[in-house]
């Protein structure tokens, strides 16, 4: 189980690392003078999947099992929010309790 967890860790940092760093590159760092705040959430959002890799790195490795664990629990909303991107959902005809809708 740490094996494939480690390796999922780390497909989705590289992933998140590449569409980011893309996207920064196509649009330039100081694209952004009236909103600042797609830069700031780019530059956290790579700064995560970074965190996201080497938490795959040391579950592969057997060491830092709190680093693994810490990493694997931010990556949960992140992972979320991709599948909801994927396959959209109408939640008008679900009974989808309440807790569960805002996340997503």
């Amino acid at each position: 189980m740490r094996i494939a967890a480690g390796i999922l860790m780390i497909i989705y940092g590289v992933k998140a690392i590449g569409t980011f760093v893309g996207f920064l590159s196509e649009e330039g760092f100081y694209a952004f003078y009236g909103n600042s705040y797609t830069l700031a959430l780019n530059l956290i959002v790579i700064i995560t999947a970074v965190f996201f890799t080497t938490g795959g790195v040391f579950c592969l490795k057997r060491k830092y099992w709190k680093i693994c664990f810490a990493s694997s629990l931010c990556l949960l909303p992140f992972m979320i929010y991709d599948l909801h991107l994927l396959f959209p959902v109408s939640f008008v005809n679900l009974n989808i309790p309440y807790w569960v809708r805002i996340p997503l």
